[in-house]
């Protein structure tokens, strides 16, 4: 196709409005885009807004308060928390007053030389520190400043970020738990921290070793003149021990040297327990048990010198905690071999063992409980023993029971007892087969003993007159009583006589009778014998 001189303008129009047509399209595609563009720079800018407004109230609306200091103390920047606790604005601090001039009299210093030593680089930030602020209306509040130093060009010193805690609840509760601590008698209480310096000494710690705590404040045990080096060691070694477990030591017995140069025994325990600057505090309690452990002492000295009385102490198990010579001749085993071991192990059968725990058992169950037993038991020295047992529980120093039990070997009163019993009955058949009546009166004229002959010659029967005098007995079978023979019988003066005597049958039958005076070493009457 050619083009003719005609057409050309023709074509140079239409490539300008084609031209001004791609103009109008490129120019709203980048309009369109710097809308979007504008649009995500602005909502990006109130994410950042509502971000920053965000943060600006949990800085100034946490419970802590946050301030900036220059280089030379002045406030630039404070949160509104802390200017709350203050009773001031922002505009009347910020840049024109010192921190410290909020600070009571006794903190300023102490502020002053902490400043002084982080400007220097001479002290450790972050730090905890204890002040005390000047509040409006003459309040005080106890806080914990925790600091962090901000430096500008070339490294220079340029002020202070600061935490601010406050812990007046806190101290509150420590001032009254010491107040609590200083007037409990008896009870020692120490603080250390780990390094073993004591950071809290009551009174009765004083009372108990003569260091006063302003003597011990801040020093170990073994400056202090309580514990030798040796003993140090050991202290430092149980507080890691508690500070890696966090449990407590059991109370347990040591012995220990008062500044006076005299022992005692003391009874301690040591735990661990949060201290105010986020650190941990270990607790040392102490009781001298010194008296106490005299009075044991007197106590089992009386013990091993009793005679006749076997003496055992256990616990809920039947283990021996005690045992004493005279359970050792008992028994025959020494206290060597018996401590700490059960008595099934040293001496009982099973089923003794059994019974002898549920005897324990019963005893732990109160006052009202039976603690009396009797029990046979084959010694290690192959003689079989009788015993009477009695028990108590006591509190040991656990808080678990003690069974303190006492016995006393009665194999031959026993013996003895089978022996009488044996003869009674042997008298018993002798005087059951005689033909003749049989009586013993006491001194006032009672029926003690009488065999079925004689019994039956009153138509009744041994049970029935026993304990009833012989006039009331005679009164009430027969109607009958003569009491001339009997009295002068019970007067000491022996009786032979022959009576008629009318049986319940009616028929009558003669007696010779005889009433013999029963008469002690000294001749007191003690009954008479009437055949």
């Amino acid at each position: 196709m050619y083009l003719t001189d005609q057409s050309a303008p023709v074509i140079l129009l239409l490539a300008v409005i084609a031209l001004a047509v791609l103009q109008l399209l490129w120019n709203r595609l980048l309009r369109n885009r710097v809308e979007a563009g504008t649009a995500e720079v602005l909502a990006a800018n109130q994410r950042l807004t509502a971000q920053a407004e965000r943060l600006a109230d949990l800085y100034n609306n946490v419970p802590c308060g946050y301030h900036s200091l220059d280089a030379n103390g002045v406030i630039t920047e404070i949160n509104d928390t802390e200017l709350r606790w203050l009773g001031v604005t922002r505009e009347s601090v910020s840049g024109k007053r010192e921190f410290a001039t909020f600070l009571c009299e006794q903190s300023v210093e102490k502020f002053r030389a902490a400043f002084a030593r982080l400007k220097e680089g001479a002290d450790a930030q972050g730090e905890e520190r204890i002040f005390e602020l000047a509040e409006q209306g003459g309040l005080r509040r106890k806080v914990s400043i925790t600091s962090t130093v901000v430096t500008g060009s070339g490294g220079a010193f340029a002020g202070l970020r600061s935490t601010v805690y406050d812990i007046t609840r806190q101290e509150r509760a420590t001032q009254a738990l010491r107040a609590t601590l200083d007037n409990t008698p008896n009870v020692a209480v120490q603080w250390f921290d780990l390094s073993g310096r004591v950071c809290y000494w009551n009174k009765a710690s004083t009372e108990v070793f003569g260091w006063a705590e302003q003597e011990t404040m801040g020093r170990t045990l073994d400056e202090v003149g309580l514990y030798t080096p040796e003993q140090a060691r050991g202290f430092i070694d149980a507080l890691h021990e508690v500070s890696r477990t966090g449990h407590a030591f059991d109370p347990a017995e040591s012995t220990f040297t008062r500044r006076d140069g005299t022992q005692g025994v003391l009874l301690s325990t040591l735990f661990p327990i949060p201290a105010p600057d986020g650190t941990t505090y270990f607790v040392c309690m102490d009781i001298d048990v010194t008296e106490r452990q005299r009075s044991e002492e007197r106590l089992r000295a009386t013990l091993e010198n009793t005679p006749g009385v076997a003496i055992q102490w256990f616990d809920r198990e039947a283990r021996v905690l005690y045992w004493n010579p005279a359970s050792e001749m008992l028994y025959g085993i020494d206290a060597i071999e018996a401590m700490g071991r059960r008595m099934d192990e040293l001496l009982y059968s099973p089923q003794q063992y059994r019974d002898f725990v549920g005897f324990l058992r019963g005893v732990e169950q109160g006052p009202d409980a039976s603690g009396i037993a009797e029990a046979t038991v084959d010694g290690r020295h192959g003689v079989t023993v009788t015993v009477v047992r009695r028990a108590c529980a006591v509190p040991g120093v656990s808080g678990d029971p003690i069974f303190a039990c006492m016995e006393v070997d009665v194999t031959d009163e026993r013996a003895l007892e089978r022996e009488h019993e044996q003869l009674n009955v042997i008298l018993s058949r002798v005087t059951e087969a005689v033909p003749v009546c049989l009586s013993y009166l006491d001194g006032e004229s009672r029926y003690v003993w009488t065999n079925a002959r004689n019994a039956a010659r009153l138509g009744t029967d041994p049970d029935r007159m026993i304990g009833r005098t012989v006039r009331d007995v005679n009164l009430a079978l027969t109607k009958n009583w003569q009491s001339a023979a009997i009295e002068a019988a019970l007067d000491g003066k022996p009786q032979h006589d022959e009576i008629i005597w009318s049986h319940v049958s009616g028929e009558k039958h003669a007696y010779e009778r005889f009433m013999v005076p029963d008469l002690d070493a000294q001749g007191g009457l003690r009954g008479c014998t009437s055949v």
